[in-house]
């Protein structure tokens, strides 16, 4: 396992918070999910695209922190600004590969990579233990620094926690059944995310030909962004306006009059003012 490529095991999505007592709760980070392998005292580090460790200088020389002499842990690079984890400066950290850069931003805005599960220690595979197991791994197996966490859970108090991460501006929470099996490349109803959206009502001022995107805009026309999902009832509604709302096109882009608006859920704001991944939920008439 240690040689493999790790493909992690994803959540489902819901809108609800459980209030059994068998559920551990955490704050969702917005960040990219990462594998971290420490093999004889050598730090690598997996995205679904493939090993980027040397992108994270400052995560790679920290093995001296993990008490083991093989490891495989699952968990969320992350880079913070103004307090709260920031998705387009760990993607910009991502995205780095000269190495005068990768060195400069690993001192500007140095990440963490915070773990949440460990699927191997020294020969053996954890992944078939009930999940409270493997957190008292993990506890046992990494000392917190600067570089490298473990993300606080809690045992039941979903409302609490839920109502906690809205207060402290964070993505949402993760729900994961306390005994859960880890599985490998499989999406498993027994851990959930349930996201902190906003809600914004955009006008539509085209529409992206070839592979689906709406371009939203507020109603001075400032750009929101593009939105790249709408539900399958939503866009045939959509289509039966587009000639009484069309205005020019090219071979790329239908071009809209501002007629057309709808209601988007999403997760805050860029740095430039788009929508961060904004999901089409209705029209609105």
């Amino acid at each position: 396992m240690i040689n493999s490529i790790i493909k992690p095991m994803l959540l489902s999505g819901s809108d609800v918070v459980s209030t059994e007592n068998d559920i551990i709760h955490e704050v969702k980070l917005d960040g990219f999910r990462c594998i971290l392998k420490m093999i004889n005292s050598k730090l690598y580090l997996q995205s679904r695209h493939g090993n980027f460790t040397k992108g994270f200088p400052e995560i790679e020389s920290a093995y001296g922190y993990i008490n083991a002499n093989e490891v495989i842990l699952d968990g969320e690079m992350i880079c913070i600004k103004d307090g709260h984890p920031d998705f387009e400066l760990v993607m910009s950290r991502y995205m780095a590969n000269r190495k005068d850069t990768v060195h400069r931003l690993s001192l500007s805005c140095p990440a963490i990579y915070y773990a949440f599960d460990i699927l191997y220690k020294d020969g053996k595979v954890l992944t078939s233990l009930p999940l409270i197991e493997r957190k008292k791994i993990l506890e046992a197996t990494v000392s917190p620094n600067n570089n490298i966490k473990i993300v606080d859970y809690y045992v039941g108090k979903g409302q609490e926690i839920s109502n906690m991460s809205k207060k402290m501006d964070l993505e949402g929470i993760v729900e994961k059944k306390i005994n859960s099996r880890y599985t490998l490349n499989a999406r498993s109803k027994d851990w959930i995310k349930i996201k902190n959206y906003r809600f914004t009502q955009c006008v539509i001022t085209g529409l992206r030909k070839g592979k689906f995107a709406l371009y939203l805009a507020d109603e001075k026309l400032n750009p929101l962004g593009i939105c790249e999902f709408a539900p399958p009832a939503e866009r045939k509604a959509l289509y039966k306006v587009i000639p009484y709302a069309k205005n020019d096109e090219d071979k790329d882009q239908i071009y809209f009059k501002p007629l057309i608006r709808c209601k988007v859920k999403h997760i805050g704001f860029t740095s430039r003012g788009y929508l961060h991944t904004p999901a089409l939920t209705s029209l609105v008439v």
